[in-house]
């Protein structure tokens, strides 16, 4: 057995006849080194969930060559999608010699960080037409935005209410994250629809025949709030909101209505809004202002309120309807001439006392209609005392 690289020769004698043979062979040493080297990616992120080692770049002589992974594998490269030490051992077969490298393949899967604010005013208005949405967020790398309007800027102007967000993406690890989303509302100048009867209403009713103008604006709130809109409608045309209505009023023998139509803009907003004025009172030489109704019914026959009474207007001619409710909305009584004999018993049933018609003591509530006389109905309470 030889162990060291070198010529070695060999002489064979036969000891029959004494003669020799001599030959030489030169051993020869093949200790070419073997060197293990790993290539390929050594990171997994959020977009490379896996990576190829590859450790067929190691220093071997000659093709008879194993490998052999620390996972059991036995080829040259593998797939690994998890973190962690991986190992190969590189053999070359024909001389024995091997030699290992070790990788660490490390994880970067952590997401950004990212808020939307909003910058200056939270709601859109007539006035206020867009609102800034910026974001505030953390990255290792560098950032890449997509908004749900499908903007890729850092910071987007919206002008219409809705929900929006964005998915910011970090270029270090190709992580993403989204934003809770953020609402935006709109409110509007919303247009007014009023009418206001002059004849009820505490600004005019104590002078309501002697009333030459009226402004507008005063019943509109809408025309206070934004001054400076076209009027149209009975004799109006144009931003001066005074209305001539002693012009119209003279003589009057019907109830009176006035349309009115206001307009005005606010910012990017139209806003047409409507006033009716009524005037539904008017003097006659027999008036509401005449009339005097019982307050309190207590028909115990001593002269006084003992029957309920609509007086004052005796000479008028007037036929009276009147109904009386209990304070469950139901008509106890009716008639539609009335005579002023009503003592507080029911003639179309409801609450009684007992078997009979007499109604119980309490509240009531009246509609008395003045037939033919172009009067509004005239309603109030009446107090019934049965005792």
């Amino acid at each position: 057995d030889v162990t060291t690289p070198g010529d070695y020769e060999v002489t064979v004698t036969d000891s029959d006849n004494g003669c020799s043979a001599t030959t030489s062979l030169t051993v020869e040493q093949d200790n070419t080194v073997v060197v293990a080297v790993i290539t390929g990616n050594e990171e997994l992120t959020c977009t490379t969930t896996s990576v190829t080692l590859n450790a067929s770049e190691s220093t071997v002589q000659g093709t008879n060559v194993s490998f052999i992974w620390g996972t059991g594998d036995g080829t040259a490269s593998i797939n690994v999608d998890s973190p962690g030490d991986y190992t190969v051992t590189v053999t070359n077969n024909d001389t024995g010699c091997s030699d290992s490298e070790t990788v660490t393949v490390t994880q970067n899967i952590s997401d950004p960080t990212v808020m939307v604010s909003i910058s200056g005013d939270e709601e859109l208005t007539c006035l206020n037409t867009s609102v800034t949405l910026i974001l505030e967020s953390t990255v290792q790398g560098s950032a890449s935005y997509l908004w749900s309007t499908g903007e890729e800027s850092e910071t987007i102007v919206v002008t219409e209410p809705g929900s929006y967000s964005v998915i910011i993406t970090d270029s270090d690890n190709g992580c993403s994250a989204t934003s809770e989303s953020v609402i935006i509302t709109e409110v509007v100048v919303e247009p007014e629809t009023k009418v206001v009867d002059i004849c009820a209403d505490i600004r005019y009713a104590d002078n309501v025949e002697n009333l030459e103008s009226i402004n507008l604006s005063e019943l509109l709130d809408i025309a206070e709030a934004y001054p400076g809109g076209e009027w149209s409608g009975e004799g109006m045309n144009g931003d001066n909101p005074n209305f001539n209505i002693g012009e119209f009023i003279v003589d009057q023998v019907e109830p009176l209505e006035f349309n009115f139509i206001y307009t005005v803009t606010v910012g990017k907003c139209e806003v047409v809004s409507y006033l009716t004025v009524a005037k539904p009172c008017f003097v006659l030489a027999c008036s509401t202002g005449d009339l005097e109704i019982s307050k309190v019914v207590t028909s115990n026959n001593d002269g006084f309120n003992d029957q309920f009474e609509i007086t004052g207007v005796e000479g008028c001619g007037f036929t009276f309807d009147i109904q009386i409710f209990n304070r469950w909305g139901k008509m106890v009584y009716q008639s539609n001439n009335y005579q002023n004999n009503w003592r507080g018993y029911a003639n179309t049933g409801g609450s009684t006392i007992g078997s009979s018609t007499t109604l119980p003591t309490g509240t009531y509530y009246y509609i008395v209609n003045v037939l033919n006389s172009g009067f509004k109905p005239i309603t109030g309470y009446i107090y019934l005392g049965t005792n």
